[in-house]
C-alpha cells in the first residue's frame, strides 16, 4: 500500500480512558485514531478544517494498552485520495513502541449547505498526495 501524506501524535493517556481491567477502554482507541487524524489533516492542508463525514472504520486490536504506556505514539498517513475521500490508515504504538491497534478508515468530503459530498479541492488533494518523511515508532503496517 503506498503511502502519501504522513503525521505522528503523541496523545497522553488519562486515567478516565481506564475500564475495570485498568486498560484502555476499546472506545477511546477511536478517540485516539480519530484525534491523530485530525492533526494529521491540520498538518497537511491550509485549510485546517474541512468538513468531513468517515463512511467505513475498521479497527485491529493487537494488544493491551495501559497508562504504563503513556504516551502513545499514534502515525496517521493517507493511503488512497480519490476524488471526494481519502483513505487514511492509523496505527496506535505504546510509549515502548509496542504497536497496539491499527485503523483504516474513509473520509468523504462533505458540504454542509448541501448536504451532500463534494470534491477535493486540487490544493488538498495534492497536499494529501505529497509523500512526508515523518518519523514513526515502528514498522507501518500494510
Amino acid at each position: 500500500m503506498t503511502t502519501h501524506f504522513g503525521h505522528t501524535s503523541t496523545i497522553p493517556l488519562r486515567w478516565r480512558d481506564l475500564d475495570a481491567q485498568q486498560h484502555v477502554f476499546h472506545a477511546v482507541h477511536v478517540t485516539l485514531f480519530d484525534q491523530a487524524r485530525g492533526n494529521m489533516i491540520a498538518a497537511a492542508l491550509s485549510d485546517p478544517d474541512p468538513v468531513y463525514v468517515i463512511t467505513r472504520l475498521d479497527l485491529e486490536y493487537l494488544h493491551e494498552l495501559t497508562l504504563d504506556d503513556s504516551p502513545a505514539s499514534v502515525t496517521s498517513t493517507v493511503v488512497n485520495a480519490g476524488t471526494t475521500s481519502i483513505t487514511t490508515q492509523e496505527c496506535i504504538f505504546s510509549r515502548h513502541g509496542k504497536e497496539i491497534a491499527y485503523a483504516t478508515a474513509v473520509l468523504v468530503w462533505w458540504d454542509t449547505g448541501t448536504a451532500s459530498k463534494r470534491a477535493l479541492t486540487s490544493t488538498e488533494r495534492t497536499a494529501l498526495l505529497t509523500p512526508t518523511d515523518y518519523s514513526s515508532p515502528g514498522a507501518s503496517r500494510t
